[in-house]
């Protein structure tokens, strides 16, 4: 089996400390199987999957040559993906951002240019704070609100995914993203 790579934005010592916080606060720990670890909290830009080594680096090339911005994401909500009972993922969801929603839309049209599959879904940004629900239903309302964390995004991550491992998330190479947010 290929190892698998995703594109995302490392998560500050703050919205590590914010994201712990609210894992403790809704119980996660009782009714999910698997708690991200602190080291492991990032945002994903786009999933690669096991996609060539050499088109991954060609993707690469073209985003330093874009001088992608830098910019500020504020997290204010919990939600879940899935049954409300039982739900897939428990997550920060950040405001909307312009900036990231463009620099989605440039990373996907570079990687379709290299013959990437282009996701059928539209982009959810979201920070995972725990999944594969676990046998006990999930009793919290499927959205939330909490105080405001905001998190300066000033690097790109090439991370390659090493189940088993800790940190399970391994940062290949990062790029630093351009001005100030």
């Amino acid at each position: 089996m290929s190892a698998h790579y995703f594109l995302g934005f490392s998560a500050d010592i703050r919205i590590r400390d914010k994201a712990v916080q609210m894992q403790e606060e809704l119980n996660a720990s009782d009714y999910f199987r698997h708690l991200t670890g602190p080291e492991d909290f990032h945002v994903t830009l786009l999933f690669l999957g096991g996609w060539e080594q050499r088109k991954r680096e060609k993707l690469w090339k073209r985003l330093e040559d874009k001088q992608l911005p830098a910019f500020t994401l504020s997290f204010r909500r919990y939600a879940i993906f899935g049954k409300a009972e039982r739900p897939r993922v428990l997550f920060l969801r950040p405001d909307p951002e312009p900036i990231l929603a463009d620099m989605y839309q440039t990373v996907i049209q570079e990687a379709s240019q290299l013959d990437f599959p282009v996701p059928g879904r539209g982009y959810h940004p979201h920070l995972t704070l725990a999944k594969k629900a676990g046998s006990v239903p999930f009793p919290e309302p499927v959205y939330g609100e909490m105080e405001q964390v905001a998190m300066p995004v000033t690097e790109l991550t090439l991370y390659q995914v090493r189940p088993g491992s800790k940190p399970r998330y391994y940062a290949e190479t990062t790029m630093t993203l351009c001005g100030r947010s």
